[in-house]
């Protein structure tokens, strides 16, 4: 979103805490533990930590046909396999996590990067311009084997974003690729109450007006339905990199809004990172 931010730090920044995509889908995979393979994490000290910095190709709206490149950093931080601060989930709390236990159950405030800066976007003069907004997260998942199912519920807690609640279940298949490697697939469908929905796919009376858009109640419902492919590859012991690709599809309230130029979304992320 290099054009439409005030400040590359800030979106920088914003983009650290998005909710599409990041590294603790990997290590969620990877919380087992038993230190075969080289990626796991780390079970010599009480951090476990890889940093780094990448490139996102973000849609320019929901529903837009252009995507927009942004610089991020990549973050995946934890501290005695409690305290967590990481590029999907933001800043939180493991309630419960072990080695042995396959579920887990954590608390979280972080940042959903969906926005849309109506009056720098051609034909969406007259709409509201909709922030990013800062999320707190409950996050619930278990184990099965190679198959990890994720639930992640979020409420908006800024004043200038969506301005609701959305929840979002994800199952994902992860397979190790030799020492060195760590690939996954996850589908995913999310749901979004009448505020959220409205907030991003909605035409209020008085953007009706102002617009050139009907007004439309998008309602409470699902959101979309997609699928993400990420990768974690180490090339030495501490050097890796990080890759993800989501494909997602608008359905309900969502697909039939007036101002949706496509219902097909395409999200990428890839960085490097080093692990200490």
């Amino acid at each position: 979103m290099i054009t439409h931010k005030s400040t590359m730090l800030a979106a920088a920044m914003t983009a650290a805490f998005a909710a599409t995509a990041g590294l603790s889908g990997p290590a969620h995979a990877q919380q087992n533990g038993s230190g075969e393979n080289d990626w796991e994490e780390n079970d010599g000290g009480d951090w476990d930590a890889r940093v780094g910095a990448g490139v996102l190709f973000n849609p320019e709206f929901n529903g837009s046909k252009t995507l927009e490149i942004i610089p991020i950093p990549v973050l995946d931080i934890t501290w005695r396999n409690r305290i967590f601060l990481n590029t999907q989930n933001g800043l939180g709390l493991w309630l419960v996590k072990s080695d042995d236990d396959p579920k887990y159950l954590g608390l979280s405030v972080g940042y959903n990067f969906d926005d849309r800066e109506s009056s720098a976007i051609a034909g969406l003069e007259g709409l509201d311009d909709i922030d990013g907004t800062i999320e707190a997260k409950l996050l619930a998942g278990f184990e099965l084997g190679l198959i990890d199912v994720e639930f992640e519920a979020a409420r908006a807690i800024g004043s200038d974003g969506h301005d609701g609640f959305r929840m979002e279940l994800a199952a994902g298949l992860g397979v190790p690729v030799g020492n060195r490697a760590f690939v996954e697939f996850a589908p995913f469908v999310t749901w979004g109450d009448d505020s959220y929905n409205n907030s991003l796919y909605g035409v209020s009376a008085a953007e009706a007006v102002t617009s050139n858009f009907r007004e439309f109640d998008a309602g409470s419902g699902f959101e979309k339905v997609g699928a993400e492919l990420e990768g974690n590859f180490l090339f030495t012991d501490r050097i890796g990199i990080y890759l993800n690709g989501e494909y997602s599809r608008l359905v309900g309230g969502a697909a039939d809004s007036p101002f949706i130029r496509t219902k097909n979304q395409f999200e990428a992320i890839g960085g490097l990172y080093y692990r200490f």
